[in-house]
C-alpha cells in the first residue's frame, strides 16, 4: 500500500522520482505493523462512509436538482475513477508480485491524469475517455486471472464481467 500512496503523492508532486529522505532519522519499519495499520484506516473510512450515509439519509434538507454538466459530479466521478485506477493497481501489484510471467505485468499502469487534484473537474468527454482507458486495463487483468486460475485448476473460474 505504501507503494501506492507513494505513486499518489509522485503524481501530485509532478516529480518522477520520490522526495529524498534522510535514513539517519527513520526508525526500521515492521512490514506487518504497517500493513495492520494501513488496513485499519481502510476499514476506518468504510465505517465513515457508511455513518456518511446514515446522516445524509436522515438529512432534512432536500439537495438541490443537479443540473447535466454539474460540476461536483464530475468531481466525484473523477475521484470514484482515480480510486479505481489505485485498487486495480493494488491487484497489479499482488497479481505481478507471484505471476510476473502474465502479460499485463510488463508495465503498471499509471495514466497522466491520476495526479490531478480532486478539486479538478473534468469534462465529461474526459470522462469517459479515462473511465475507456481504465475499463481496458481492467479488462486485461482480470482477463490474464481468470486464464491463469483456468490453467492452474482446468476448471473456468465465475470470473468478472468481460
Amino acid at each position: 500500500m505504501s507503494m501506492m500512496a507513494s505513486l499518489v503523492l509522485f503524481g501530485c508532486a509532478g516529480g518522477d522520482s520520490p522526495p529524498p529522505v534522510d535514513t539517519s532519522t527513520v526508525s526500521p519499519v515492521d512490514p506487518f505493523e504497517l500493513s495492520i495499520r494501513v488496513g485499519r484506516m481502510g476499514v476506518m473510512l468504510d465505517q465513515g462512509e457508511k455513518v456518511l450515509g446514515m446522516i445524509a439519509d436522515n438529512s432534512p434538507t432536500t439537495a438541490p436538482a443537479k443540473s447535466k454538466d454539474d460540476a461536483a459530479a464530475r468531481r466525484a466521478l473523477y475521484a470514484e475513477l482515480s480510486q479505481q485506477v489505485l485498487k486495480h493497481n493494488r491487484l497489479w501489484v499482488k497479481a505481478c508480485a507471484t505471476k510476473a510471467t502474465l502479460t499485463v505485468c510488463q508495465k503498471m499502469f499509471e495514466p497522466g491524469w491520476i495526479g490531478l487534484p480532486f478539486s479538478y473537474a473534468p469534462t465529461w468527454q474526459q470522462l469517459d475517455l479515462w473511465s475507456s482507458q481504465v475499463e481496458e486495463q481492467v479488462g486485461a487483468l482480470a482477463g490474464d486471472l481468470c486464464a491463469l486460475a483456468e490453467q492452474a485448476s482446468g476448471i473456468r473460474p465465475q470470473c468478472p464481467i468481460e
